[in-house]
């Protein structure tokens, strides 16, 4: 349905309810205001003449009132279309059109508010001229039933006394007078019954366009509350994803330093095993070169042993023992060197020194691993 449809539907309505209103109240009133029913019966010509300028201004005041008011209530009824949250990831998007919205709706409600004020005021006014035109009908109704009873006892004593026609002929204008402000006061009255409908109409609105206007502010309030928490989310987030890249850089200073520590024991650990391997080698070597010599000394013992007479040996093996370094004699280059004597004791402690020096490099190299 457009925007003309609907409000050409909602004026048929009020013409409606107004006519079957007023239609109600003109019955109402013709069959109990008067005790004269035929005079006024005849009389129903006469009320195209009567001067309604003023009616007329009120009605086009409060059409134009009540029409721009079935405007603005058209234009707020229309669907507003406000797009719900689906993800965290499209708050921004939400936050613009929730913006947007927010501005539409706070202009709209500005002109609602000025239009409630306006409609309020009018209603004020139309109920004090209700008021005063009351008092009117009832005043007026007051004189023509008292006029009618003068008329009523003048008659009686007319036709008692056969007095004047120029008496019953005054009375008759003064009632035709009357009669005549009493249709005008009832057409006010029609009137005034017409547009009280069409305020209870726009009460009816009013009161729909606040209740439209109070969803629309909590709405307003639970969109806002969600933007809040959203840019709440965000922020947290933010802190999250930046305390998390603190944490992978300081996690990646910590590696690096790890790694260069490893590197950097892997290579005094390579440097260890070279020192060791050379140091096996070394001792390796030396242990070769001590047992060639423990060979060469046995060898050489056992050659001596040959030479000397059996007997010989035996006596001075216990009682002369010759360090093998004492033994040696200075001997000229190009000269054979001389035989040196063996003696037990002396190979002894040099294989009881060769071994204490195993002993040592062992324990150092364990100490250093």
């Amino acid at each position: 349905m457009t925007y003309n449809s609907y409000v050409s539907a909602l004026e048929s309505s009020v013409d409606l309810v107004t006519s079957g209103y007023v239609s109600h109240v003109d019955t109402a009133e013709e069959d109990g205001t008067s005790n004269d029913a035929d005079d006024l019966d005849d009389d129903d010509d006469s009320d195209q003449d009567v001067d309604i300028d003023p009616v007329f201004d009120e009605e086009s005041k409060g059409v134009q009132l009540f029409s721009g008011l079935l405007c603005c209530f058209g234009l707020l009824f229309l669907p507003i279309r406000i797009p719900l949250p689906l993800d965290v990831c499209e708050f921004f998007v939400l936050g613009a059109a929730l913006q947007n919205n927010l501005a539409d709706v706070q202009i709209d409600i500005s002109i609602v508010e000025r239009l409630i004020a306006e409609v309020e005021r009018s209603h004020r006014h139309k109920e004090e001229v209700i008021l005063s035109y009351e008092k009117k009908l009832t005043e007026l109704s007051a004189k023509i039933k008292k006029v009618e009873a003068e008329r009523d006892k003048f008659v009686m004593e007319a036709e008692s006394k056969k007095t004047d026609k120029k008496i019953r002929e005054e009375y008759e204008r003064k009632l035709a007078d009357m009669r005549s402000e009493f249709r005008k006061l009832q057409m006010v009255q029609k009137e005034h019954a017409r547009m009280q409908v069409c305020n209870i109409i726009a009460s009816v609105v009013v009161y729909h366009l606040q209740a439209r206007q109070e969803r629309e502010r909590q709405e307003l309030v639970r969109y806002q509350s969600e933007l809040k928490e959203l840019k709440r989310v965000k922020v947290d987030l933010m802190k999250k994803i930046k305390e998390e890249m603190k944490r992978a850089q300081q996690e990646h200073r910590e590696n690096v330093k790890r790694l260069a520590f490893m590197d950097k024991e892997a290579r005094r650990r390579e440097n260890t095993i070279r020192q060791l391997e050379n140091k096996d080698r070394q001792r390796e070597q030396f242990m070769k070169r001590t047992s060639e010599e423990i060979r060469r000394l046995r060898k050489a013992q056992k050659e001596q042993a040959k030479q000397v007479h059996p007997s010989a040996t035996s006596r001075m093996a216990p009682h002369r023992v010759m360090p093998l370094r004492s033994a040696r004699t200075p001997f000229i280059k190009g000269q054979a060197p001389p035989e040196v004597a063996f003696s037990p004791k002396q190979a002894k402690m040099k294989w009881s020194f060769i071994e204490r020096k195993v002993l040592y490099c062992d324990s150092s190299l364990l100490i250093t691993v």
